[in-house]
């Protein structure tokens, strides 16, 4: 189903506004995924409008209106995926900020524990989850993190981030609410180190 432009005044109090934005400067969209809406974010698909197009002279200026007037609204947009015509679009000032509050607002109440199994190691539970859902190794010359795929995969399949910028949001946030070393090695989770917890 594509949703056409039905008004051009626009009060942003919520994500849905950010939609009429983006209809409003791009034209119709062909769906909007709205998985995470109540996290401030929804994922709109734009795949019938070519690939071409956004390298042209038209594209690109409309393309810098919108995200110029999402951001006077108090939005951002992030062109996920140019090849297939995905964009996301979240409340905050940018996509790496959207990205370091869902971090707080959806991982800070963790519980930190020693490991039994490697001493000196980390893990990180959460009400809920039976396993670790983040293990901390700082032995050594090169600490390192694992984290939990619930994590990785929402920045990479649904806002579909490139590894390193993960890793890059994922460190400063290690830092800055878990006083770790700011220069993690950051990896997904792999098998032993996500432990069932007593």
């Amino acid at each position: 189903m594509r949703y056409i432009k039905l008004f051009e005044n626009f009060d942003a109090s919520s994500i849905e506004d950010a939609k009429w934005i983006v209809i409003h400067h791009l034209g119709e969209v062909d769906s909007v995924d709205y998985t995470y809406s109540s996290n401030g974010i929804i994922k709109i698909d734009l795949s019938y409008i070519s690939q071409d197009y956004w390298f042209s002279e038209d594209g690109v200026n409309k393309l810098e209106d919108c995200k110029n007037h999402l951001k006077e609204e108090g939005f951002f947009l992030h062109f996920s995926n140019i090849i297939t015509g995905v964009i996301v679009v979240g409340i905050g000032e940018s996509v790496s900020d959207y990205c370091s509050k869902w971090l707080n607002d959806n991982w800070s109440d963790l519980e930190i524990v020693e490991s039994v199994d490697e001493p000196g190691s980390l893990l990180f539970k959460k009400e809920g989850y039976d396993d670790n859902v983040i293990y901390y190794n700082g032995n050594g010359y090169s600490p390192s993190a694992y984290i939990i795929k619930e994590i990785w995969d929402f920045f990479m399949s649904y806002i579909v981030l490139d590894s390193q910028i993960i890793r890059y949001i994922i460190n400063n946030w290690l830092s800055e609410v878990w006083d770790l070393d700011k220069h993690i090695a950051i990896n997904r989770n792999v098998w032993p180190h996500f432990q069932k917890l007593k």
